[in-house]
């Protein structure tokens, strides 16, 4: 939380939207609306979903879908453990595994998949654009990327990804895709699940654990933005 918080404070304003792509329970919506003109929350279950839209404020827009790469159903898998639903583990990704967990059971529920592009359409009018997409999305990190394809050649926001590449996508796959529209890989600078190296830069996590990278293209339309959030980050080599 504290570096979205951080991001976020570099990159909201006037006309600048967000979107938290697995908005769950809302922690990080929130803290969103509270910096940008518009947040979309795209959350597939249906119990988060219904709550998100009693409890956020009025510029959060709840998108009852998963974000992925085509329009379709699948299964949203929530394990459950010690009699508890673990609904931030809750994927539709079959390469999670629930590495960690001591899952007693698995609940399944159909869900719709959409494109990030579709789901945006309409969000961001006038001179307004998506700064920041935020993912956590329990291994369909690439997929969910793959979705929003229009609106990184489009609007070139910051990615924030919170990945655990034991969950299925691996931090090259990310890089190799979103390199594609010029973008470059980072870390937080004071996130310590990274291994810092000493020439400035930084590793992922050894074993598979969870990392925030942020993906940015520097661009001269957002170069004031950027000028202020770069010397948050490390390069992730």
């Amino acid at each position: 939380m504290h570096a979205l918080k951080k991001i976020a404070a570099c990159l909201g304003g006037k006309d600048q939207y967000a979107i938290d792509v697995g908005a769950n329970w809302g922690i990080y919506s929130r803290a969103l609306s509270k910096k940008f003109d518009q947040v979309l929350c795209i959350e597939p279950n249906p119990a988060c979903a219904q709550y998100l839209r009693s409890v956020l404020a009025v510029n959060c827009t709840v998108i009852d879908a998963a974000a992925s790469n085509k329009d379709e159903y699948r299964n949203l898998r929530v394990p459950v453990s010690a009699n508890t639903a673990e609904t931030t583990r809750g994927t539709i990704s079959e390469r999670n595994t629930f590495d960690g967990l001591d899952v007693v059971t698995v609940q399944e529920n159909r869900v719709h998949c959409i494109r990030l592009d579709e789901a945006a359409t309409g969000l961001v009018t006038g001179p307004g654009r998506v700064a920041l997409i935020k993912v956590d999305v329990e291994g369909h990190e690439l997929e969910a990327v793959q979705g929003a394809e229009g609106i990184l050649k489009r609007h070139k926001p910051v990615l924030f990804v919170e990945l655990e590449e034991r969950h299925g996508t691996r931090t090259a796959e990310l890089r190799e895709l979103t390199a594609q529209y010029g973008y470059k890989t980072y870390v937080f600078a004071d996130d310590r699940t990274h291994s810092a190296a000493s020439s400035g830069s930084a590793k992922p996590a050894a074993d598979g654990g969870a990392v925030n990278v942020i993906f940015m293209a520097e661009t001269v339309e957002q170069a004031a933005q950027q000028a202020r959030l770069k010397p948050l980050l490390v390069p992730l080599v």
